[in-house]
Protein backbone atom coordinates (compact mmCIF):
# COMPACT_ATOMS: atom_id res chain seq x y z
CA UNK A 1 0.00 0.00 0.00
CA UNK A 2 1.36 3.42 -0.99
CA UNK A 3 0.94 5.93 1.84
CA UNK A 4 2.26 8.86 -0.18
CA UNK A 5 -0.17 11.72 -0.75
CA UNK A 6 -0.05 15.12 -2.36
CA UNK A 7 0.38 17.77 0.29
CA UNK A 8 -1.59 20.98 0.40
CA UNK A 9 -1.13 21.45 4.12
CA UNK A 10 0.16 19.23 6.86
CA UNK A 11 -1.72 19.10 10.15
CA UNK A 12 0.24 19.79 13.30
CA UNK A 13 1.82 16.62 14.62
CA UNK A 14 1.08 15.40 18.08
CA UNK A 15 4.45 15.00 19.66
CA UNK A 16 4.97 11.85 21.70
CA UNK A 17 7.58 13.81 23.66
CA UNK A 18 4.89 15.97 25.28
CA UNK A 19 5.39 19.46 23.85
CA UNK A 20 3.91 21.31 20.91
CA UNK A 21 5.89 21.08 17.68
CA UNK A 22 7.75 24.28 16.79
CA UNK A 23 10.65 22.84 14.83
CA UNK A 24 11.40 20.38 12.03
CA UNK A 25 13.44 17.20 12.30
CA UNK A 26 15.37 16.96 9.00
CA UNK A 27 16.20 13.54 7.59
CA UNK A 28 17.77 14.51 4.27
CA UNK A 29 17.71 16.87 1.30
CA UNK A 30 16.88 15.80 -2.27
CA UNK A 31 16.76 17.50 -5.70
CA UNK A 32 13.03 18.05 -6.18
CA UNK A 33 10.23 20.63 -6.06
CA UNK A 34 7.62 18.08 -4.98
CA UNK A 35 5.31 18.87 -2.08
CA UNK A 36 4.36 15.39 -0.85
CA UNK A 37 3.69 13.47 2.31
CA UNK A 38 5.32 10.08 2.69
CA UNK A 39 2.92 9.24 5.49
CA UNK A 40 3.60 8.12 9.07
CA UNK A 41 7.03 6.63 8.34
CA UNK A 42 9.20 8.81 10.56
CA UNK A 43 10.51 8.49 14.07
CA UNK A 44 7.73 7.32 16.43
CA UNK A 45 5.44 6.97 13.39
CA UNK A 46 5.32 10.71 12.71
CA UNK A 47 4.32 11.98 9.28
CA UNK A 48 7.26 12.76 7.00
CA UNK A 49 6.70 15.36 4.30
CA UNK A 50 8.75 17.54 1.98
CA UNK A 51 9.55 21.24 2.35
CA UNK A 52 10.49 22.31 -1.16
CA UNK A 53 12.18 25.48 -2.40
CA UNK A 54 14.03 26.34 -5.61
CA UNK A 55 14.63 22.81 -6.82
CA UNK A 56 15.52 21.13 -3.54
CA UNK A 57 13.43 19.76 -0.75
CA UNK A 58 14.03 18.57 2.76
CA UNK A 59 12.25 15.54 4.17
CA UNK A 60 11.03 16.51 7.63
CA UNK A 61 8.59 15.89 10.44
CA UNK A 62 7.31 18.36 13.00
CA UNK A 63 8.78 18.12 16.47
CA UNK A 64 9.66 20.10 19.59
CA UNK A 65 12.94 22.06 19.32
CA UNK A 66 14.77 19.64 21.61
CA UNK A 67 16.97 16.63 20.77
CA UNK A 68 15.68 13.09 21.02
CA UNK A 69 17.04 11.48 24.20
CA UNK A 70 16.32 8.12 25.76
CA UNK A 71 17.66 5.99 28.57
CA UNK A 72 16.58 2.94 26.54
CA UNK A 73 19.08 1.60 24.01
CA UNK A 74 16.24 -0.18 22.20
CA UNK A 75 14.23 3.04 21.81
CA UNK A 76 17.28 4.97 20.57
CA UNK A 77 18.08 2.17 18.09
CA UNK A 78 14.49 2.27 16.79
CA UNK A 79 14.80 6.03 16.22
CA UNK A 80 18.07 5.66 14.32
CA UNK A 81 16.58 2.85 12.21
CA UNK A 82 13.50 4.97 11.40
CA UNK A 83 15.82 7.83 10.36
CA UNK A 84 17.78 5.44 8.13
CA UNK A 85 14.59 4.05 6.56
CA UNK A 86 13.37 7.54 5.61
CA UNK A 87 16.73 8.32 3.98
CA UNK A 88 16.60 5.01 2.07
CA UNK A 89 13.03 5.73 0.92
CA UNK A 90 14.21 9.11 -0.38
CA UNK A 91 17.14 7.47 -2.17
CA UNK A 92 14.81 4.96 -3.84
CA UNK A 93 12.49 7.74 -5.01
CA UNK A 94 14.89 10.56 -5.97
CA UNK A 95 18.24 8.80 -6.45
CA UNK A 96 20.44 11.60 -5.14
CA UNK A 97 20.20 12.21 -1.40
CA UNK A 98 22.13 14.41 1.01
CA UNK A 99 21.55 12.62 4.33
CA UNK A 100 21.70 14.58 7.57
CA UNK A 101 22.84 13.08 10.83
CA UNK A 102 20.41 11.77 13.42
CA UNK A 103 18.89 14.52 15.60
CA UNK A 104 19.21 17.38 13.10
CA UNK A 105 16.45 19.72 14.27
CA UNK A 106 15.78 23.16 12.79
CA UNK A 107 13.67 25.75 14.57
CA UNK A 108 11.17 27.71 12.50
CA UNK A 109 8.78 30.58 12.93
CA UNK A 110 10.05 33.37 15.15
CA UNK A 111 13.36 31.54 15.55
CA UNK A 112 14.15 31.62 11.81
CA UNK A 113 16.88 34.01 10.74
CA UNK A 114 15.31 37.03 9.00
CA UNK A 115 18.41 37.32 6.78
CA UNK A 116 18.12 33.75 5.50
CA UNK A 117 14.32 33.87 5.25
CA UNK A 118 14.32 37.07 3.18
CA UNK A 119 17.33 36.15 1.03
CA UNK A 120 16.04 32.75 -0.02
CA UNK A 121 12.32 33.28 0.45
CA UNK A 122 11.99 30.24 2.70
CA UNK A 123 8.65 29.64 4.26
CA UNK A 124 8.45 28.66 7.90
CA UNK A 125 4.87 27.41 7.87
CA UNK A 126 3.78 23.92 6.82
CA UNK A 127 1.17 25.11 4.34
CA UNK A 128 1.91 25.11 0.63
Amino acid sequence: MNQETARGSVPAAQSPRGTEPSARYVYCVVPSDEQVSLGPVGIDGLEVYTCAHRGVCALVHECPPTPYQSASDDEAAAWVLAHHNVVMTAWQRWGTVLPLSFNTIVKGGEHASPRITSRYGWQTSTTA
